[in-house]
């Protein structure tokens, strides 16, 4: 019986270490999307998207789908397929959700004005360039999935900050 326990402490010990090792992009509680990335001139970048086909989605159908852009979508985006995938079936159509990773600058992009204090302390961190994320997103970033993936010009955009 002891001997039973130990071998499950081994074979346990090994299991989490063997976890702790993986890539930190790997480290999902689901996995979901395909990884691309495009460059922005606006943001002087390569910017990580994580691109979610419809269920029934079909290379070979010529069927385009409307498209939804999800702010920190490393973040967000299994949240955000999972709600999609219990609504569908009647009450949301079938898309294709595109997750926008803010995780190397999301203050930067995220914020509209200049912020030089916080809680009483200098703010050194770049900050306020919203606009040019809005730029990223409106002239690299839509043309570059609608000429990559089969969408249409639905869009809708889902984040917070």
């Amino acid at each position: 019986m002891n001997r039973t326990y130990i071998l499950l402490l081994i074979v346990l010990f090994f299991q989490m270490f063997a976890i702790s090792q993986t890539n930190q992009e790997d480290q999902f509680l689901q996995k979901i999307g395909i990884l691309d990335s495009i460059y922005s001139k606006s943001l002087n970048e390569h910017r990580k998207i994580y691109v979610q086909f419809p269920a029934d989605y079909n290379p070979a159908s010529s069927q385009k789908y409307p498209v939804l852009y999800v702010l920190d979508g490393e973040v967000l985006l299994p949240a955000v397929y999972s709600v999609h995938s219990f609504y569908s079936g009647g009450f949301m159509p079938e898309m294709i959700i595109v997750g926008i990773s803010n995780s190397n600058n999301r203050i930067r992009d995220l914020t509209t004005s200049n912020v030089t204090e916080m809680y009483g302390m200098p703010f050194e961190q770049e900050n306020g360039k919203a606009a040019n994320f809005s730029k990223f997103i409106e002239t690299e970033l839509i043309p570059f999935v609608e000429n990559k993936y089969p969408v249409t010009s639905f869009r809708t955009l889902i984040g917070h900050s």
